[in-house]
């Protein structure tokens, strides 16, 4: 399957989950609409495990091991969220909640950059804090304040090679 067309359809199932989940909550409570939701999921997921064969897979206990801790950690986040949509207006909760897609798509950006683009990245960041550090001492001077910055300036600056190997020179 198309991997757009899956996550687009998924953003509209979770669309669909928010509104419902917001109304059901408020009727039953979110510890219930969390319980429905998780059990119904479990079946729908272990029937594809199972067609798919994935029990009879062996797998690695350390992935065993952390998935169950994401597991946990997601059925927290599940209350979590439920229950904000219970207390709170969809209006609000829903468009709060959807920021966590900002860092996902962060991580997917970092996850495609190769070796030497995370380089050109880190000497970036690296010089959006000199610029930043750069305009703090500006101010400082024209507030009256003068010492030596040089100490300050140390931490900041890129290790040796860094900005010829991955050739980051210029603006922003």
């Amino acid at each position: 399957m198309n991997p757009l067309l899956l996550a687009l359809l998924s953003a509209a199932m979770w669309g669909v989950t928010d509104l419902v989940t917001s109304f059901v909550g408020r009727r039953i409570g979110s510890l219930r609409v969390v319980v429905i939701a998780v059990s119904t999921s479990l079946v729908l997921a272990g029937a594809v495990a199972i067609a798919r064969g994935a029990l009879t897979t062996i797998y690695d206990p350390a992935i065993v091991g952390g998935t169950l801790v994401l597991g946990v950690a997601a059925g927290i986040a599940y209350i979590g969220v439920f229950t904000a949509f219970r207390l709170g207006p969809l209006s609000v909760v829903s468009p709060t909640i959807s920021a966590y897609g900002a860092l996902a798509a962060f991580l997917a950006v970092v996850e495609r950059l190769e070796q030497g683009a995370q380089g050109a990245s880190g000497v970036t960041f690296r010089r959006l804090h000199l610029d930043d550090l750069g305009a703090q001492i500006g101010q400082h001077h024209a507030a009256g304040g003068a010492h030596d910055h040089v100490g300050e300036l140390h931490h900041a600056q890129p290790r040796q090679g860094q900005g010829a190997r991955c050739g980051a020179r210029g603006g922003r």
